[in-house]
């Protein structure tokens, strides 16, 4: 459990950013399915991230689907708070 927690920790900061890119790049996407989108980026970036051979992860599938989809909704949730906040978005 603990490395699921740490893997979802490392990849938090790159989803969130990967889910910016995102936003910006395709434009049209619902507000309300970036939590979705976030999630996806998340397992994706944690499969990646397993595929590295310097990493040693020793995570099982499912485990890297679990923390990719914490890390997902935890960049959700960060890029919320720093478009309501730090750059002081209001929609």
């Amino acid at each position: 459990m603990e490395a699921i927690i740490g893997v979802a920790i490392g990849i938090t900061v790159g989803v969130s950013v990967l889910l910016e890119v995102v936003k910006q790049t395709v434009g049209g996407i619902n507000e309300r399915y970036l939590p979705l989108v976030s999630m996806l980026l998340g397992v994706i970036v944690a499969v990646v991230a397993n595929l590295i051979p310097e990493l040693e992860l020793n995570i099982s599938w499912l485990g890297l689907v679990v923390a990719g989809g914490i890390a997902g909704l935890s960049a959700s949730g960060l890029y919320d708070l720093t478009d309501k906040t730090v750059l002081n978005r209001k929609k």
